[in-house]
């Protein structure tokens, strides 16, 4: 079981992904150990969160490819929690909908203090 995950490392290590690599390499070890364990050890000794020590620099990349859309995950999506990003001192991200529709917003109400002075001058 270790010389796969030690191939696998050199394999992700080419293929120069490590987003991905984090989430792949969990979910190997997960299935590995779910069908090497007799049936009646499975539910025990499977929890259902992986624990997994990276480090802090790679989780903030991993963090901001994220939020920024440039990695793909074909597995489930990735949940960020708020604790995590607390710690990690990242902000939420910005949904940009918002953001166009205060602006536009603003725009408006600028349209009418504009007309509203031009209606004063004259």
């Amino acid at each position: 079981m270790n010389l796969f995950i030690g191939l696998l490392n050199l394999a992700i290590n080419e293929y120069n992904k490590y987003e991905e690599f984090f989430l792949l390499k969990a979910m190997i070890i997960r299935e590995i150990e779910l069908y090497y364990l007799p049936a009646c050890l499975r539910k025990i000794w499977n929890p259902y969160w992986i624990y997994y020590d990276i480090p802090v620099k790679d989780i903030r990349e991993l963090i901001h490819a994220i939020d920024n859309k440039k990695t793909y995950f074909i597995y489930h999506p990735i949940y960020i929690s708020k604790r995590l990003r607390r710690l990690l001192e990242i902000p939420e991200p910005k949904d940009l909908n918002e953001e166009v529709k205060v602006l536009q917003q603003q725009i408006i109400e600028l349209k009418k203090q504009n007309q509203e002075l031009k209606d004063l001058k004259e």
